[in-house]
């Protein structure tokens, strides 16, 4: 009797957590139209979707926190019957305990409020008769399409999504171009979710343009949407740009099952233009208007590389960016990095890697964990952008190239479709890697800084008809070291790979038969591990030649020296410690700004019309 009623108890206790599950609110599909006011001064928009699971009271939230957007004249619709509800601070209350409800249909008007000096609030939202667009993904907080209140799938529901703008204008969408009908000097495109994924933004770009169409081998479709005025040799460069990388990522991390991609040039404006989204992007105009110059490291076309890969980091793949923002940026950092050389057909990996370096070293001191959120930008590109992209390739050293790239591709497949964290990447690459990563994802992704050492070259010793110079590297911080280590004599250059424990010491011999041997020992002799000499200080900023050849400041976050000492973005950079900058390549340049705690370096700035010394105390 006693097993029964527990047994009941346990029946009913399941019952009532299904009954509560089945009556959370979703939206299932999405038929949403936005049609672009004759006047520019909104966006009327219908969207009509399904809903299950109503028993209860519903809030839905329209455009809350949609910087520079104004949502007005909202009704909510079931059938032909208007609904009562109320719309306060962005949030639909529909009283449904009465009622039985499978469609909603909420019609509003979407309209511009005075702009905000705002990178994302520029990309995400215009209106005008020559650039209208809007962009938002289902796990932000802020959306311009219906929510449920609290409710944050990982991806969007299936969805159809109609653009009604004046003829003049082409549009770029989310999904796959399902028809145009044109009536009365106005324009209907359709989009619809791809079959096989779906998307995590909803987001058109509409602007007066042709559209290009570029087919590859199997099919393979690039859609391009540029300015009138487009260079043809751009055109076919761009796209076999996007058509390479694409193909390369497949093949390193795992097919898409797509055989489009769409890229639309839009106005620079604050943003760049550019953006990944899924088997899309937009990027500035100019790459089509101007002649495309890849002599700096093969900038700018390096960013359509980054922006293909986005397709997997951050869409294929998701991740919360408020804490593993590095899973975005990091992983197509680094992608664009490797990619280079398949796409390009030139090695430039090594240089690559050292200005990422350089650049991330300038903030050391002020680092952070690669799982943080960090509210200054520039320290956020820093850390997630350059220091995640090194992490990853010494996760290749580590593993080693075939089981990464395995893991990658398992990452890829195990995630498809959803949301991972760090430690699911973790995860699968543990799997696949024939080494414990345990102490690396410790060391180097949990918390913050890199590895630390010294080196010492050891008096020679004649032994028998040899001479045997010994090396001493000694890991001076609180990580493992993983490295290579180059050494070059007056007879031989050697590269040799270490791993060096916390608070342990190296001893390598140098064998020769002269007393003086060793020329130069580097560590990390690429620049593309997280490793550096102990007891080192960025200067919290660094410095880049503007096309005219003046050298000026970038990155500057106001806990680092160079903003302690007074330095500003607006200066112009002369000389360090009575060299002039004019004579120094970027990535030597900015060594110079990474020296040895309570060391002192001399700065000659032209600030203004004046040309003064600064001092900065590491």
């Amino acid at each position: 009797m006693k097993f029964l009623l527990i047994s009941l108890i346990l029946f009913i206790l399941s019952f009532n957590i299904i009954s509560a599950t089945e009556l959370t609110p979703s939206i299932d599909y999405y038929d949403i139209t936005v049609r672009v006011s004759p006047q520019y001064d909104s966006f009327q928009i219908e969207a009509l979707m399904d809903i299950t699971s109503q028993g209860k009271d519903l809030e839905i939230s329209v455009g809350k926190y949609f910087r520079g957007t104004d949502v007005r004249d909202v009704r909510v619709y079931s059938g032909n019957e208007e609904l009562k509800c109320t719309f306060n601070d962005n949030i639909i209350n529909l009283p449904l305990r009465d009622k039985k409800i499978n469609k909603l249909l909420i019609t509003y008007r979407l309209c511009p409020v005075k702009a905000k000096d705002d990178l994302y609030s520029a990309f995400a939202f215009n209106i005008s008769e020559s650039d209208c667009r809007i962009n938002a993904s289902i796990t932000r907080t802020d959306n311009w399409f219906p929510k449920i209140k609290n409710f944050s799938p990982e991806r969007l529901p299936s969805f159809t999504l109609s653009i009604d703008v004046p003829s003049h204008l082409e549009v770029m969408a989310s999904g796959r171009l399902d028809y145009i009908s044109e009536h009365q000097g106005r324009k209907i495109y359709r989009w619809k979710n791809y079959e096989n994924i779906t998307d995590r933004s909803l987001y058109f770009f509409a602007l007066p343009c042709k559209k290009i169409e570029k087919i590859y081998p199997r099919n393979f479709s690039i859609k391009l949407y540029i300015p009138n005025n487009s260079i043809d040799k751009n055109i076919d460069y761009v796209a076999d740009v996007i058509y390479k990388s694409y193909k390369y990522f497949e093949e390193h991390f795992g097919e898409t099952g797509l055989n489009e991609y769409k890229v639309m040039a839009i106005p620079a404006g604050v943003t760049g233009g550019y953006s990944g989204l899924l088997n899309s992007m937009t990027v500035g105009e100019e790459y089509f208007t101007k002649e495309i110059n890849n002599n700096d490291i093969l900038f700018p076309s390096r960013n359509i590389v980054h922006e293909v890969s986005h397709t997997w980091w951050g869409n294929i793949v998701a991740a919360d960016a408020s804490k593993d923002y590095w899973l975005f940026e990091g992983f197509a950092k680094y992608s664009e990095i490797i990619a280079l050389k398949s796409v390009f057909d030139k090695d430039v990996d090594g240089e690559s890697f050292r200005r990422l370096k350089m650049v991330y070293m300038t903030y050391y001191g002020s680092d952070r964990p690669l799982m943080s959120y960090i509210d200054e930008r520039d320290l956020q590109v820093a850390v997630a952008y350059f220091k995640g992209a090194m992490i990853l390739k010494t996760l290749e050293f580590i593993m080693g190239e075939e089981a990464f790239f395995k893991g990658m591709k398992e990452y890829v497949k195990t995630f498809r479709g959803k949301v991972a964290a760090t430690d699911d990447f973790k995860s699968v690459m543990q799997k696949c890697s024939p080494v414990d990563l345990n102490d690396f994802f410790k060391d180097y992704v949990y918390e913050k800084g890199c590895g630390e050492y010294s080196l010492s070259v050891l008096d020679s010793k004649k032994k028998g008809n040899e001479y045997i110079t010994g090396i001493k590297i000694e890991n001076r911080g609180d990580k493992d070291i993983y490295t290579p280590v180059e050494v070059k004599t007056y007879l031989e250059d050697y590269t040799k790979n270490v791993f060096i424990a916390k608070g342990s010491s190296l001893f390598l011999d140098v064998r020769n038969t002269e007393p003086s041997t060793v020329k130069n020992i580097i560590i990390d002799p690429d620049c593309i591990y997280t490793v550096c000499e102990a007891n080192m200080k960025g200067a919290g900023g660094y410095a880049y030649f503007t096309p005219g050849g003046e050298c000026k400041f970038t990155g500057i976050i106001k806990e680092g020296f160079f903003a302690k000492s007074g330095v500003k973005t607006s200066m112009i950079l002369l000389d360090i410690d009575d060299v002039k900058v004019s004579k120094m390549d970027l990535v030597s340049l900015n060594r110079l700004f990474v020296r040895h705690a309570g060391s002192k370096m001399k700065l000659t700035v032209k600030d203004g019309q004046d040309i003064r010394d600064i001092e900065i105390l590491y």
